[in-house]
């Protein structure tokens, strides 16, 4: 077996590409909190979220389910599965602090089902990069 060689233009384009992967940072969106993460979640504090969005959104979004079947299902991967939950925008505001267009969906597993009261997830960067403490996606649960 013979030991093959690149021709030099070739290394010479592999190394400048390793090169500028190396200096490369991901993009992140501002953080918006005055605070970090464990100040957010700090258990001797209570959070303020105050979420806005058009009458319609809300009122497509807290209807949509998915059949109890589908959603206890373990032959299907959940990333392999579709999702009958969409996202809405809406405008966010913690603690006072306003956060701007973000998008809602309803959480989708059997607790958050709820039409009245659904568990929520939050993408804070769908529309704009951007995180709160640190984080990116919230969600908030229903208590049931």
């Amino acid at each position: 077996m013979t030991n093959a060689r690149l021709p030099g233009w070739v290394s010479q384009l592999f190394a400048a590409v390793f090169a500028s992967l190396l200096g490369t940072v991901p993009a992140t969106g501002k953080d918006l909190a005055p605070y970090d993460f464990t100040t957010f979640f700090d258990i001797t504090r209570l959070v303020k979220i105050d979420l806005k969005l058009a009458t319609a959104d809300w009122d497509k979004m807290r209807v949509q389910h998915r059949p109890l079947v589908k959603t206890l299902r373990t032959d299907i991967p959940p990333s392999d599965q579709t999702s009958p939950f969409d996202y809405v925008p809406a405008q966010l505001t913690i603690n006072g602090i306003e956060i701007g267009k973000v998008a809602i969906r309803k959480k989708g597993f059997v607790g958050s089902l709820d039409h009245e009261r659904p568990s929520l997830k939050i993408q804070l960067s769908r529309y704009k990069k951007k995180k709160f403490a640190g984080l990116e996606t919230l969600t908030l649960n229903n208590n049931r």
